[in-house]
């Protein structure tokens, strides 16, 4: 007695199929002595692609009663009607007479019947009682039998209609050798032949027998209902190319595949009716296949029937199936992955050198696509390695995620910080996205592989060990190259690549990703070209000895020095994205500022010389814009000292200080050019030079940048101004008419309050000497005095905004070019998520770039606020399908992070960054750059004091050393302060031991004096010691006097 044979822990049965995983289990034979290529290897690979998990994410059909299905009428239909032999039509009706369904055609004489040669109740092979037909294949009708020897189990039946066409008859043998040797879940299978006697005698019509596949062809669904879901297309399309990829294996071709070949059954997917397959050798496909599926005339003409034209079809059939899909329930929430996935139906079915080269790449995109769908539903990861790219150690972060330096406080920005949310520069961004993954095939994988080194120097020096070239070494050293911000070697680099590559090049992924990152090499060059044009042409604007310095971008910006101790001072670019709000001084002693919350009046120092470097300023600083305002600070001392001195002389009074032009805050209302702010200050001490040279940018790096001097606005949102403040609003903020409001907290300078010493308006609080509020690095010494009375040339300040603008159009050129090659890849691969990265990266660095013309108007204003939200949005988007995706992307959520903080708020962008796992590498940058988000100063407005509550709490909980520790507490207990600048909120709140229970304002002035303290003791010089025990005095608990 034969063993019974086991699979899935259930026998097989008589048919020889288990009915767990449908594939063939025969016993075990012994192996052939010359046994034949086996393609097990392929079988095991797309057998997950349509496996039984998949399968169970479909909705379930009802089954229909196959005997129900069985047509009483069979008529095939008149325009399919065609001689097998000639191909003209035949039976078809004619001057009214009606067609018929047998005879003779009329051009060759052949022979011809489209009737039904099987009617209920004939036994087919003494097995098969026919219970009638019920359906019509490609080549001939369908059967529905019992087979008497199975328990009358149903099966099918299918024969040749036209049994007397020779053609016809060499299709159907075709079909049956192909069946007989297929063995895959979802091809069905075939059990049997057998034979019947032919109608009218003659040579017996041969029947192939196989399969009943319950269930509904994927046309009946698209028909009836019910509309499948986007996921279930992709499961319907992973089933089919599982199919067509074992096919292809077998050295076959479908030709066919539309939505009436597919069957959803009770158990999975069957992909039918394989009459039109060919043998992949070829063949022209003329005549073949089903319009409207199959690949263009033209394509067939040339390249015959190919894997690629099968794959046109199985395109054309999820576009079918896409294109009748439910609407999502919220559709803006996998907006993202369904544009992947139109682009991988797009390539399926696009021009044939760029479609898809086997059904394998294409099944690995559709599964990356779903993946990508399913995450963005419901929010849980499902990360897969990428075959394409390596991971990558770098995080696209240059400053979020990691504790300032001491720098923060010697440099100036106590107390008036912005948060510097870190988004790389381009060329930055360049060096650390995804790296592509070696092909094995290239003759110097090995030696890439096993080589190493510590710089990109190095490395360009071990890659020139290799002797000969390949293209993975000239990748390589572009990469290289592109780190070292060589553009010119890295193109070279590339084009040598592109000259190995041949005619490939421009169909190779590898060419279009090494372009995009060339180009935001370029994007930097650009910019810092940009950068240092504007800073020449901002020198040339004088007349007579009138200097007026202006710097780009959202670096360092430059103060006039004016006689008497007068200074004009520039905006600021960073947290407000203002870059050319200037303010113009009056007569001497008075002081012009504007800016988004720094004092920017520089005083005059008494004595010869002035104040100059980082030395503690003498005289008063007027102010105006955000923060605090600033009153009288004499001071006396000795002599000034140009560099680094203290205080220099007794402080004679100037005039009163008013405000030049109010500057721009976070999308506030503008006040106009020349109303006072607030009530009068005292003014600088008057000397015969004032302090001059290049400031500290106020307001530190901008919402959307990283604190270089690189040429791009680094925010969207605000709008800049130029010589008088435009009323130009952002989307979080109301205008305001004749005071500076910052969005959230407006103070004004007038309501400044000063505590011994006047503060500076930003924030830098003086005791004993005070320090000019941009904590002014000069430019080596006292400038000359300027002669107020002249004004600048309109021709050189043309000359300068047009080398602007003309810089501004390069670096948008560059950006575009960069978007353009890295769209091109996610074309090519619309599941990979690198891609998507680096187009998240290009949109949200064309958010913040600098607009080719500043706007003049409202309207202008409104429509550049439009753009940049929409720029915006597409970052927001490509990193939340990366990121949701992949928690191991972290630079994803870093970007998404970034993005919110634009257009959700603090809670948002921490959650994301919550999110990060503790595994991660960037774990620890993820816990600082929460607390840094919730105690930072936003162009929206500073920290709520649930805010610093909370990241009081999470402190403690970020792994630091001793050092960065202390510098991250001081940040916290610094933002703290300033809550205590409103006199009208007496609220109580708690912070913990890091703020106090309850928290209060000499309370948090004790910490914070002591934390200072501790960084005054890790000073690396004399100078820098000296400017943070300053600040420590100047906290100092306030007593009662």
């Amino acid at each position: 007695m034969t063993e019974p044979v086991w699979c899935h822990g259930k026998p097989v049965g008589p048919i020889g199929f288990c009915e767990v995983c449908g594939r063939r289990r025969l016993p075990a034979e012994p192996p052939p002595a010359d046994p034949a290529p086996s393609t097990e290897s392929t079988r095991r690979s797309v057998e997950f692609w349509g496996g039984e998990a998949d399968f169970q994410s479909l909705p379930a059909i009802e089954v229909p009663d196959p005997e129900k299905l069985v047509l009483a009428d069979p008529d095939y239909p008149e325009q399919h009607r065609f001689c097998g032999h000639c191909g003209d039509p035949v039976g078809r009706a004619y001057a009214g007479e009606p067609g018929f369904a047998e005879g003779f055609c009329e051009s060759c004489g052949e022979r011809f019947s489209f009737l039904p040669k099987l009617k209920s109740g004939d036994r087919v092979g003494d097995r098969y009682v026919v219970l009638g037909c019920f359906a019509r294949g490609g080549l001939g009708w369908v059967y529905l039998a019992t087979d008497t020897a199975l328990g009358d189990q149903h099966v099918v039946l299918k024969g040749v209609i036209n049994s007397g066409s020779a053609v016809l008859r060499a299709l159907a043998r075709i079909e049956r050798d192909v069946l007989t040797r297929l063995d895959h879940p979802n091809i069905v299978r075939i059990g049997d032949f057998a034979e019947h006697p032919a109608p009218g005698g003659g040579e017996p019509d041969t029947y192939i027998v196989m399969e009943y596949v319950g269930g509904r062809s994927l046309r009946d669904i698209l028909a009836k209902g019910p509309a499948p879901r986007v996921d279930h297309v992709i499961v319907y399309g992973r089933a089919i190319l599982a199919a067509l990829d074992y096919l292809h294996g077998e050295g076959l071709l479908y030709c066919d595949m539309k939505p009436d070949n597919v069957i959803h059954g009770d158990k999975r997917v069957k992909v039918i009716d394989l009459g039109a397959a060919r043998p992949d050798d070829g063949s022209p496909g003329t005549g073949v296949g089903t319009e409207g599926f199959q690949a263009p005339a033209h394509e067939l003409a040339r390249h015959g029937l190919t894997v690629r034209s099968d794959l046109h079809t199985v395109g054309r059939t999820l576009e079918a199936l896409l294109d009748a899909a439910a609407p999502d329930p919220d559709p803006a929430r996998i907006a993202g992955g369904l544009g992947s996935l139109r682009r991988v139906l797009g390539r399926a079915v696009g021009p044939f050198e760029r479609r898809f080269a086997s059904a394998s790449e294409m099944a690995e995109q559709l599964d990356g696509v779903r993946r990508e769908i399913l995450s963005l539903r419901d929010e849980r990861p499902r990360p897969v390695p990428s075959a394409l790219f390596e991971d990558t150690a770098e995080l696209l972060d240059t400053g979020l995620g990691a504790v300032p330096g001491l720098d923060r406080w010697a440099g100036g920005e106590f107390l008036r910080g912005h948060l510097t949310t870190g988004l790389p520069d381009a060329a930055e961004g360049a060096a650390w996205l995804p790296i592509p993954r070696i092909d094995p095939d290239d003759p110097a994988a090995e030696f890439i592989a096993a080589a190493g080194a510590h710089s990109p120097q190095r490395w360009l020096d071990k890659l020139a060990l290799f002797d000969g070239s390949s293209v993975e070494i000239e990748f390589a050293r572009a990469r290289a190259l592109i780190a070292l911000a060589d553009r010119r070697g890295a193109a070279e680099a590339l084009s040598t690549a592109e000259t190995l590559l041949g005619p490939e090049a421009t169909r190779d992924w590898r060419t279009s990703w090494h372009h995009g990152l060339l180009a935001l090499v370029r994007c930097t060059a650009e910019a810092t070209e940009a950068a240092e044009a504007a800073e020449t042409a901002g020198a040339a604007e004088e007349v007579g000895g009138a200097a007026q310095a202006w710097s780009a971008g959202a670096g360092e910006y430059a103060g006039a020095a004016g006689s008497g101790g007068t200074a004009g001072t520039a905006g600021v670019a960073g947290a407000a994205g203002v870059t050319r709000a200037v303010g113009v001084a009056g007569e001497a002693g008075r002081t012009g500022t504007a800016g988004f919350g720094r004092a920017t009046g520089i005083a005059g120092a008494a004595g010869p010389a002035g104040a100059a470097g980082v030395g503690r300023a003498a005289g008063g600083a007027g102010a105006a814009g955000v923060d605090r305002g600033a009153g009288a600070t004499g001071i006396a001392g000795g002599a000034g000292v140009a560099g680094s001195g203290r205080g220099a002389g007794p402080a004679a009074a100037g005039g009163a200080g008013a405000a030049g032009v109010a500057g721009v805050s976070g999308g506030a209302g503008i006040a106009g050019a020349g109303s006072t702010a607030g009530s009068a200050r005292p003014g600088g001490a008057a000397g015969p030079a004032g302090a001059a040279g290049v400031g500290r940018a106020a307001g530190g790096a901008g919402l959307a940048g990283s604190g270089r001097a690189s040429g791009l606005a680094r925010v969207a949102g605000v709008i800049r101004t130029s010589g008088v403040a435009k009323a130009l609003r952002t989307t979080r903020a109301a205008k305001t008419a004749g005071a500076a409001k910052t969005a959230g907290a407006a103070k004004t300078a007038g309501a400044a309050r000063t505590a011994g010493a006047a503060r500076t308006a930003g924030a830098a609080r003086t005791a004993g000497a005070a320090r000019t509020a941009g904590a002014a690095r000069t430019a080596g010494a006292a400038g000359a005095a300027p002669d107020l009375g002249t004004v600048k040339d309109p021709a050189a300040v043309k000359a300068a905004a047009s080398a602007r603008a003309a810089r501004a159009v390069k670096v948008a050129e560059a950006l575009e070019a960069a978007e353009g090659a890295f769209d091109r890849v996610h074309r090519n691969r619309p599941g990979e998520l690198a891609p998507k990265l680096a187009l998240g990266f290009c949109a949200e660095l064309r958010a913040a770039a600098e607009p080719a013309k500043a706007p003049e108007t409202e309207a202008e204003a409104e429509a550049e606020i439009a753009r940049v939200a929409d720029l915006v949005e597409v970052a927001e988007g490509c990193y939340r399908s990366v990121w949701h995706r992949d928690h191991s992307q972290v630079s994803a959520a870093f970007g998404l992070a970034r993005c919110y903080l634009r257009s959700r708020g603090r809670d948002a962008a921490v959650a994301v960054l919550d999110a990060v796992p503790p595994v991660s590498r960037h774990y620890d940058a993820a816990r600082i750059a929460a607390v840094r988000i919730r105690a930072g100063r936003l162009p929206s407005g500073p920290p709520s004091r649930d805010d610093l509550a909370d990241a009081a709490r999470r402190l403690p909980e970020v792994y630091l050393d001793p050092e960065a520790q202390d510098r991250l507490e001081t940040l916290v207990r610094e933002a703290a302060l300033a809550t205590f600048d409103n006199p009208d909120d007496s609220e109580a709140w708690t912070g913990g031991a890091l703020l106090g229970e309850p928290v209060t304002e000499n309370g948090v002035r004790a910490r914070l004096e002591q934390s200072l303290r501790r960084l005054a003791e890790r000073a690396r010089d004399r100078n820098e010691h000296g400017v943070l025990v300053d600040l420590a005095n100047s906290v100092r608990p306030k007593t009662g006097r």
